[in-house]
């Protein structure tokens, strides 16, 4: 008898079954930390076959596990064996597509893609790869199926909650509405859980949160009820100060607009430079009338 925990490699070999439709299918499980427990709980076959059979028709009621191995090729051989024996490929009850044996574990340096030149081919031909509208189109409904099949084949439906996957779960309906053999079992759960998620009620806005357009939040437009802006002649930075006792020395009373604080003297020496080559470019007319706009701020300064 085997003794086996969670953090081992138990491989071993199932067969499951549906007896109402007379569908089979034999497999084996080698992965790392695999347990027998697994069928059918967290992991439902490699079988993309299975996956569809087990949505149009729901979880088989045969889950049989056949035997238990000590190493990973002792499992493959055997089920290469019981596939061989049986010939499931020309048995219309199993789903099962071919006899063959699993293809054999390469590790290290025996697989090819750790080798750096292959890798190297492989990812040439990555980039030299034309990517068209169609073939984009198709990935991505292919993502889409996949992505259904993992949301029936982990139960979500059963626990699925907050607003954000009403999205996610109108697109799963209008893919399988688009298919040519309509899938009514799974848009009507699908369409259950866009019901309960959009009759659920909406959760209370946050406290504290910055809302609505800009200077309208209280808490922010409060804090400078009152003040008057000041600016540092020599870093730029402007802030509000609310009484006379607050304010630093090298401070001037002013708001210098469009102007990022906490500069480097190099930093400002550049906005400086950029300025002169605007005012070179400019003609009479929009030089004479900066020249008013800066001496109308400075009477204003003065007189405040």
């Amino acid at each position: 008898m085997l003794i086996y925990t969670a953090c081992d490699r138990t491989p071993f070999t199932y067969l499951i079954g549906w007896t109402k439709h007379n569908k089979w299918y034999y497999g084996v499980r080698y992965a790392k930390g695999c347990l027998p427990r697994d069928i059918m709980s967290t992991y439902y076959t490699s079988s993309k076959i299975v996956h569809q059979f087990i949505l149009d028709c729901g979880y088989p009621d045969i889950i049989m596990i056949r035997k238990i191995f000590n190493s990973v090729e002792q499992a493959k051989i055997w089920e290469s064996k019981v596939l061989t024996r049986m010939n499931v490929v020309e048995d219309e009850r199993f789903l099962n597509i071919h006899n063959s044996k699993s293809p054999p574990s390469l590790l290290g340096n025996l697989n090819p893609a750790k080798r750096i030149e292959v890798r190297k081919k492989l990812s040439e031909r990555a980039k030299e790869r034309v990517c068209d509208e169609t073939l984009k189109y198709k990935i991505s409904q292919g993502k889409i199926k996949q992505n259904i099949i993992n949301f029936f084949k982990n139960r979500c439906h059963d626990n699925i909650t907050g607003k954000h996957h009403i999205t996610k779960l109108k697109k799963y309906v209008d893919f399988l509405n688009r298919q040519e053999k309509p899938y009514i079992r799974m848009i009507k759960i699908l369409e259950i859980a866009l019901a309960r998620l959009s009759s659920a009620p909406r959760k209370p806005y946050p406290q504290n949160r910055k809302r609505g357009p800009r200077g309208k939040n209280d808490k922010i437009s409060k804090s400078k009820l009152g003040g008057k802006f000041y600016y540092n002649t020599t870093t730029l930075e402007c802030k509000v100060f609310h009484k006379d006792s607050q304010i630093p020395d090298g401070w001037a009373r002013g708001l210098i607009k469009n102007t990022p604080n906490n500069n480097t003297p190099e930093v400002r020496k550049k906005i400086s430079e950029a300025h002169k080559k605007i005012r070179n470019n400019e003609n009479d007319e929009k030089k004479r009338q900066r020249l008013e706009r800066f001496h109308d701020t400075i009477k204003k300064r003065e007189r405040n």
